[in-house]
């Protein structure tokens, strides 16, 4: 009779320690600690299955030969087997990330430029991410960077709970990224939008041994740098200075010179032509390795007319005109010619299959004279474009002899080694020069709009010898609606509806019919 009441108490103990088993093994998983709870529920339950074993010994035996138990236990092998292998490959696809970015746009892969900067990154940075919760989109971009850098190291610190650590780095808001040199030198960087633009422009302003300096002239009728209007230039001076450079003014008349920490000079799309002490400045300052960056629009005088030559550029007297028919998808006549063609040239490389627009531009091309400089063409226009030589012709049309014939370059690099007189100190070891033939390009408003920006912005890295600092655009999803016409639409909803379901009911009455004459 006691041996009968054991042997029941002991069916009840497997129930039991299977469950006791089961509730270590979830508590474990909550909270990854192996603590008194996990420990006394896993040894409850394994005391209480090994007495369940032990009294129901043959009970376990008989069952064993069952049919049923064997199948069962191959099953389970199998399973535990499948399971195995997929734990296998977690464990490897941990210990060894490689990811595939299968989208047309690259949307989750880092840029060429952002990867060649993370290859040649020789400091130690650490990036400390503040926020409520861990977004695991800007955790997988954090990533990524982690992944082509050895030097870079990732924390994420829950602002609410840290709110020391956070007043200590400066954050005022989340979420915000961190970005500090990691020889405690007290730099750093607060990026406050997780995008690859603003995470990678603020490790190279960390890398930077110095601001460097951006000077746009005035007193010639050029853009405004403080206007927010169509034709201001206020987002061009927010990207310069997004990138880390200092962007100030300058009237050459009362300066007479361009200041030593001048890094870039910018001429962007004066009315009015520069006097001669002026024009004199500007070439002393590029002869003796300074940078030039030159906007000149049609039917303006810059007063750079007789330098043009020296430098190996020639700006037409012209307006380009574009009868692609292009700028219609944008809503812009054929006076504001769309680019889609780019040379091997740094500033850019990346802009294939992408467009530029140049409201009212005229030709600038490399000229055909013997100088030190050497030159190449940036872009050019379609083959269906012009150079309009007779601005009041209307309508417009190409007229062979007098216009010139298209394709029409529109920008032209130029640069020479230096070689200082006797006794004067050059500012590099490079003059370079930039002309395009259009300012509006980069006007508040057609900065944002394609590779405007971006042309705008590289060209003034390259200038200030900064080709490891680029405009990297926020990539877009591409539309992949399928569009149907009315008719298509309805024949579709047709076969939907009634054509599928009325295959599927036949199919079954044959079978039904097939059977029953059997």
């Amino acid at each position: 009779m006691e041996e009968t009441g054991l042997k029941r108490l002991s069916r009840w103990g497997g129930g039991l320690g299977i469950l006791a088993v089961a509730l270590g093994t979830v508590l474990y998983s909550a909270h990854s600690v192996f603590d008194w709870k996990v420990r006394t529920a896993l040894g409850v339950g394994i005391v209480l299955l090994i007495l369940y074993a032990i009294f129901h010994f043959r009970d376990l035996q008989k069952g064993w030969m069952l049919r049923s138990t064997q199948y069962g236990v191959n099953t389970l092998v199998t399973v535990i087997v499948f399971a195995a292998i997929l734990g296998l490959l977690n464990y490897l696809g941990a210990r060894h990330h490689k990811r595939v970015d299968l989208t047309t746009n690259k949307l989750f892969s880092l840029s060429e430029q952002t990867a060649k900067f993370l290859k040649d990154l020789h400091t130690d940075f650490e990036l400390v991410y503040f926020d409520q919760k861990e977004s695991s989109d800007t955790r997988d971009l954090i990533h990524e960077y982690l992944e082509r850098s050895s030097h870079l190291k990732y924390r994420f610190v829950d602002a609410e709970k840290n709110l020391e650590e956070a007043k200590q780095f400066g954050v005022t808001s989340i979420p915000t990224i961190v970005v500090v040199a990691a020889q405690n030198s007290g730099q750093k960087q607060l990026v406050n939008s997780a995008t690859e633009e603003d995470l990678t422009n603020a490790l190279v302003k960390l890398t930077r041994q110095k601001q460097k300096a951006i000077y746009f002239t005035e007193g010639h009728g050029e853009a405004s740098l403080a206007g927010t209007g169509a034709s201001g230039f206020s987002r061009a001076k927010q990207g310069l200075e997004n990138q880390g450079y200092e962007v100030k003014t300058l009237n050459l008349v009362q300066s007479k010179t361009v200041p030593d920490d001048c890094s870039v000079l910018v001429i962007a799309g004066p009315h009015y032509a520069f006097l001669q002490p002026e024009v004199n400045a500007v070439e002393s300052y590029v002869n003796l390795g300074g940078k030039l960056f030159l906007l000149v629009d049609p039917e303006i005088s810059s007063g750079f007319e007789a330098d043009y030559a020296k430098w190996k550029i020639q700006v037409d007297d012209d307006a380009a005109v574009d009868a692609s028919g292009i700028g219609q998808i944008l809503g812009l006549g054929p006076a504001a010619p769309i680019v889609v063609d780019y040379e091997n040239q740094p500033i850019v490389k990346d802009f294939g299959h992408t467009m530029t627009i140049f409201p009212l531009a005229r030709s600038v091309r490399v000229a055909d004279t013997k100088s030190d400089f050497s030159a190449s063409s940036l872009l050019k226009t379609s083959a269906n474009s012009w150079g309009e030589i007779d601005l009041k012709e209307r309508p417009l049309r190409y007229d062979k002899g007098k216009d010139i014939e298209g394709p029409l370059s529109l920008a032209v690099v130029s640069s020479c080694p230096v070689t200082p007189p006797a006794g004067q100190v050059p500012r590099s070891k490079e003059s370079r020069v930039e002309v395009i033939g259009n300012s509006r390009f980069a006007a508040n408003q057609f900065f944002p709009l394609q590779r405007n920006g971006d042309l705008f912005l590289n060209s003034v890295s390259w200038l200030a010898e900064d080709e490891d600092l680029v405009s990297i655009r926020p990539k877009q999803a591409e539309s992949r609606q399928v569009e149907l016409s009315a008719s298509t639409a309805r024949l579709l909803s047709w076969f939907m509806i009634i054509v599928m379901p009325a295959i599927a009911l036949l199919s079954g009455a044959t079978v039904w019919a097939r059977r029953r004459r059997r």
